[in-house]
């Protein structure tokens, strides 16, 4: 039990750190503002903050995220500590105005510390007209305004505005909880072009993808046990691989992954062995000496049959001889990058079977997973770097279906916008869609891990 809680935690852990890595090392490179990266899901147990980024634990183990500015709300523009307030009024004289209030609370630059100023803009009106509004609507006082692709504009903005040069250089689409249209800030998600977008929202899969070409090289380098060249003449360990129904071996208590060490006290090196000592026992009771999966030793007492069902033979076991290897760095990766190519044919292969229904479409769960992590975590470190590959590619490609609250759901709503010519979808809608999948997530996660405690519990 401790050996499966360790394994799977530390396959968990791994999974979770290379696919925010992926997010969070491209967001660095684009200069996205990175405000949390966390491992499991919230609620928080613990964090500290470095730089501009909080670095926490949370309490489920569910997964992880980065939290990128922009990412949620297209319209968060504005850094930590600063503050636009957009405001109509009607003045004493019966002007209308437009007051536009900045904070910039302890930014320092070269003009030293800003506190508050207030730019009054008045705009005139006479009897009958429209208002007509006239000047820049920005903050002189406050550098970062003076980026020259940085506009604010009202959204009354009509063609006599344009005509009057009333800037129009903002996002299309994006508003600010006044609603007005703003430009995003560049260090948000929202601010970047739609392809950089994209290589940082499925950042987290390619890395899902890329771990495997690592870990199946090393399984390789890693002393693991192989196939015997000659199973018959190679020494090694002689492993049963399949046991017939009603036959001798299982009545007796063998099992699959059983390892052979003796038969009536004669040590098995290969199966040219094991096919001799029955042969001279058919008929008659033998004592064979076996170990586990998990490593116990145990004894069990059967008889040969002297005429056995074709294709079973007198014990009714298949075996093979296994030896212990290794190869150096540069061969290692060769086999590790036909592994994984043998792993993705096996992967479409059984997709393409479970949609025809040749064979039963399953999922498991985390308890599950968790379950298989500590049959394979006892038969070598190798076989377990092959079952985290195969997790991590599961992981990279389901991440990338256009599943909300995943990411290929947010991937799908970049890719509506570029449809669109740059219209974006809005924020509530779409987080409505991802909180709704979520919650469908959640539930579905719930219901296969009810699932796997049952069929664990029934055997």
């Amino acid at each position: 039990m401790l050996t499966t809680i360790v394994s799977f935690i530390i396959i968990l852990l791994v999974l979770i750190l290379v696919h925010e890595l992926g997010h969070f090392i491209s967001a660095k490179i684009f200069k996205i503002k990175v405000e949390e990266f966390g491992i499991f899901l919230p609620p928080r147990i613990a964090g500290f903050k470095r730089g501009e980024t909080i670095y926490s634990i949370n309490a489920l183990p569910l997964g992880g995220f980065v939290k990128l500015a922009g990412e949620e709300d297209p319209d968060e523009l504005t850094k930590k500590g600063e503050q636009k307030e957009f405001k109509k009024s009607e003045n004493i004289d019966g002007q209308r105005e437009i007051r536009v209030t900045t904070d910039r609370i302890g930014k320092q630059s070269k003009f030293g510390y800003y506190s508050r100023a207030i730019l009054w803009l008045p705009a005139s009106r006479t009897e009958g007209t429209s208002p007509k509004k006239v000047g820049r609507y920005f903050n002189p006082l406050d550098p970062f305004i003076w980026d020259k692709n940085y506009h604010i504009v009202p959204t009354d903005v009509d063609d006599e505005d344009i005509a009057s040069g009333v800037p129009t250089q903002v996002s299309a689409t994006s508003r600010n909880h006044s609603g007005h249209h703003l430009k995003p800030e560049s260090g948000t998600l929202a601010g970047k072009s739609i392809p950089v977008r994209l290589i940082t929202l499925g950042a987290g899969s390619l890395m899902n993808l890329l771990l495997p070409f690592l870990l199946l090289s090393l399984a390789f380098i890693f002393p693991h046990q192989a196939v015997a060249s000659d199973i018959f003449k190679d020494n090694g360990e002689v492993i049963v691989v399949q046991i017939a129904p009603s036959s001798p071996a299982l009545e007796a208590g063998i099992e699959v992954n059983d390892t052979i060490l003796s038969v009536n006290g004669e040590q098995i090196l290969n199966v040219d062995d094991y096919e001799r000592l029955i042969g001279e026992n058919l008929g008659k009771e033998i004592t064979i000496a076996i170990k586990h999966s998990d490593a116990t030793t145990a004894e069990v007492v059967l008889t040969p049959r002297t005429q056995s069902p074709e294709g079973e033979g007198a014990t009714g076991v298949a075996i093979t001889t296994v030896i212990t290897k290794s190869y150096p760095f540069w061969q290692a990766i060769t086999r590790g990058v036909s592994l994984y190519w043998d792993i993705l044919v096996s992967l479409k292969d059984g997709i393409v079977q479970s949609i025809k229904g040749t064979i039963p479409f399953d999922v498991t769960g985390p308890v599950g997973i968790a379950q298989v992590v500590g049959e394979v975590a006892r038969t070598g470190i190798s076989n377990l770097l092959i079952l985290t590959s195969l997790i991590s590619i599961n992981l990279g490609i389901v991440n990338i279906f256009p599943i909300p609250a995943l990411d290929g759901g947010r991937i799908v709503f970049v890719l509506l916008e570029w449809v669109r010519r740059g219209k974006r979808v809005s924020p509530k809608t779409e987080q409505l869609v991802h909180s709704i999948g979520m919650a469908l997530l959640l539930a579905l996660i719930l219901l296969i891990t009810y699932r796997d405690i049952t069929r664990i519990i029934s055997g």
